[in-house]
């Protein structure tokens, strides 16, 4: 009742209240969300780099058992040394 009688809600002042709840999602995101997010990738990557390191070393302990070689360790490990 009252906003009618005196002339309802201006659109600056909502343009504003939206402008200011945005800036605050805006400090929101850049400031305190790679607080967050930063450490949860790393944990990621880790864990990713620690699987596919289990696996070549399951692998090479395979090879090693077989008595086969492994071709594919051998040509990482010189193709270095030909470029």
């Amino acid at each position: 009742m009252h906003l009618r009688r005196e002339g309802g809600v201006s659109l600056f002042g909502l343009g504003l209240g939206f402008g200011i709840f945005a800036f605050a999602l805006m400090v929101i995101k850049i400031q305190f969300l790679p607080i967050i997010a930063k450490p949860k990738a790393n944990e990621v990557l880790f864990d990713a780099y620690d699987i596919a390191k289990t696996a070549q070393n399951r692998v090479a302990l395979i090879y090693q058992q077989t008595g086969q070689v492994q071709w594919i360790s051998y040509r990482y490990r010189h193709s270095a040394d030909t470029n």
